[in-house]
């Protein structure tokens, strides 16, 4: 962590033994062994509750970079191209048939969340008429 070797640690702790005595210096050594303790355990903690924030977004990332956009787009022009000119083979629905199927949004939610999550349903008597 602060990249100290035990040559460098062995003379901080001599000058450290000079400049408070041997009756202080026991001490002393434990209130800084139990802070770098400490510390190096606040920072192990820190950098696993990142790790644990980021994974999701990683694994979203790797999800998403399976698609390939450019050969959907390709696909798509390909499709939309060959309805217009006719063509009895074109899908009836181009862009049904070539997008990627959609994962659900909800799918991972715990099932309170997925419920408030829910789009709101459409009722025309909720909005006031002009």
């Amino acid at each position: 962590m602060f990249n100290m070797d035990f040559p460098e640690f062995l003379l901080l702790a001599a000058v450290a033994l000079i400049i408070l005595g041997p009756e202080k210096f026991p001490q002393y050594a434990r209130i800084a062994i139990k802070t770098y303790r400490d510390i190096r355990r606040y920072f192990e903690e820190a950098k696993r509750e990142i790790a644990d924030e980021l994974n999701p977004v990683k694994h979203e990332l790797t999800r998403l970079s399976r698609h390939d956009p450019e050969t959907y787009i390709q696909r798509l022009v390909e499709s939309v191209t060959a309805a217009v000119d006719g063509d009895p083979k074109a899908p009836a629905d181009p862009l049904r048939e070539v997008a990627p199927p959609a994962d659900d949004p909800y799918q991972n939610l715990p099932s309170s969340a997925a419920e408030d999550a829910e789009p709101p349903s459409r009722d025309d008597t909720s909005h006031p008429s002009s």
